[in-house]
């Protein structure tokens, strides 16, 4: 089941990273015209290029669907999703709230402060867990 995920999500990982992905001799001159418009903001702002992937992956507790963290825009807002592997099928599962958790104007001090500390950059949905099983 894991290596079905793994090769799920650098499926995806790549057609995010490479929209040119789509083949032949287009995505050849899609690069060539995308080679001279790379800059300087774009080498220096967050999230950093390839980059953007999945991540805080965890399987549920029955062990049948595995959840992670992902900004599809391609931002440091990141929303939750979960992959059901039986179904090969992704759906998003929780977003930020509206107008909140994803400007750090509207963030207290003191959150600021933690996010520091921890290094956190990430945006919207920064951390999960799933409930333990009932007994």
């Amino acid at each position: 089941m894991e290596s079905i995920l793994v090769d799920a999500l650098a499926e995806e990982a790549m057609r995010s990273a490479d929209p040119a992905a789509t083949g032949g001799a287009a995505a050849d001159q899609h690069l060539d015209a995308d080679a001279d418009a790379l800059t300087l903001e774009d080498t220096v702002g967050y999230p950093l290029p390839g980059f953007v992937n999945p991540g805080s992956l965890q399987f549920s507790p029955d062990d049948a669907l595995i959840s992670n963290l992902h900004s599809p825009e391609g931002t440091l807002a990141r929303k939750l999703f979960v992959f059901d592997p039986a179904a090969m099928q992704q759906r998003l599962l929780a977003v930020p709230p509206r107008g909140g958790g994803v400007d750090e104007a509207r963030l207290s001090v003191e959150e600021k402060l933690q996010r520091e500390r921890t290094r956190e950059l990430g945006l919207g949905v920064t951390r999960y867990a799933w409930a333990a099983k009932p007994p």
